[in-house]
This record gives structure tokens, C-alpha cells and sequence, in this order.
């Protein structure tokens, strides 16, 4: 049997993964790591902002809770995900990311869906620093082993939310950053 990569361009979004029509959201799935965009009236420009510009991530844990934070440039302002573990229900907990070796860069996913559509109009695959890939992998760990409701989830990303208000604020404060030049840049510097 072939492998078929599910999130190609101008494929309708994968009912297996619940979405909110509009909105952003993260999820480590079956070893892989998935940051989904999702809105309406998306520009040309828009979608090759995502696919071509300068991306910055950055990682903020806490309370076995991790934010995902990311700037996408000339596509949105710095924006942030709460993540669990256990947020996606039916991810089974005995395949927990394994460790990261030295060296090694963890690969990310990021996908933009026309949510008026809802197919698939852009993606980009990212390789993830090594520091950042172990920390991210670390946290997954802790919170799979860790007691979880959805109940104080909700209150600590709020409490955090009021700590820190804006996305900048989790950045300013985040464990690890990334950051991924635009293609243009990458290529000038292969050259």
C-alpha cells in the first residue's frame, strides 16, 4: 500500500481531525508534529505570505500546559496555542515523542485552510531547531504521564492569559525560539 500525504494542496480538510471552522490550532498526532491556520477571505498574498516569509516560533510551558506561539510575517501579528496532550482525545498515550537527539531537528507541518471551503490552500514544512524540538518533546511527555481535566486546563490558560496578555508577553518569557528566514532569503544563502 502507497502512502498518500494527506494535507495536499486543494484536498478538502481531514474530517479524522476536528477544526473549528475559523481559528489556529496545534496537534502532535500519530509522531507528527501539525500547526493549522484556518480562515476565510484569504489574499493571494496572504497565502504566500504563509508559504514564503519569515516565521518565528517560540515555546512557553507551564503547568504542564505549553503555548505554541507564532508569527507568520505578512500573514498575522503574533498569536499563541494552548496545548495538552490530552486536549485531542483518542491520541493514544504509549506513542509519546521520543527523545531528540543532539543534533537532531524535529519536523513541523503548517497548513492554511480556506475555512469558507475548507480545503487545504497552502502549506509549509519546517524543520525544528534540535533545542526546540527537545524541549517541545519533553513537554509532550510530561503531560501525557500527568492527571488531566479539561476543567483546570481551561482555568490555567486563563490564569496564564491574565498573567501575560498578549502573545509577546509568552514569547518575551518562552523556554526556546525558532526562527525559519523566507525562501527567498534561504535560497540567497544556498547560492
Amino acid at each position: 500500500m502507497t502512502y498518500r500525504d494527506p494535507f495536499q494542496i486543494g484536498d478538502p480538510w481531514l474530517t479524522f481531525i476536528h477544526k473549528e471552522k475559523e481559528g489556529h490550532f496545534y496537534c502532535y498526532r500519530d509522531g507528527n508534529h501539525l500547526l493549522v491556520l484556518s480562515e476565510t477571505q484569504l489574499s493571494q498574498s496572504r497565502i504566500e505570505a504563509m508559504q514564503n516569509n519569515r516565521i518565528e516560533l517560540a515555546l512557553f510551558v507551564q503547568e504542564h500546559i505549553l503555548f505554541l506561539c507564532y508569527h507568520f510575517h505578512g500573514f498575522s501579528s503574533w498569536g499563541d496555542i494552548p496545548y495538552n496532550w490530552h486536549v485531542f482525545g483518542g491520541v493514544p498515550t504509549n506513542i509519546l515523542p521520543p527523545e531528540v537527539a543532539p543534533g537532531e531537528s524535529v519536523p513541523l507541518l503548517t497548513v492554511l485552510v480556506d475555512s469558507t471551503s475548507d480545503r487545504i490552500v497552502a502549506r509549509r514544512g519546517l524543520r525544528l531547531s534540535p533545542g526546540f524540538g527537545k524541549t517541545l518533546h519533553e513537554a509532550l511527555r510530561s503531560q501525557a504521564v500527568a492527571p488531566f481535566s479539561y476543567k483546570c486546563f481551561d482555568q490555567h490558560v486563563l490564569r496564564i492569559h491574565q498573567e501575560f496578555p498578549l502573545s509577546e508577553d509568552l514569547v518575551e518569557r518562552a523556554q526556546v525560539c525558532c526562527v525559519f528566514e523566507a525562501r527567498s532569503a534561504q535560497r540567497d544563502q544556498n547560492n
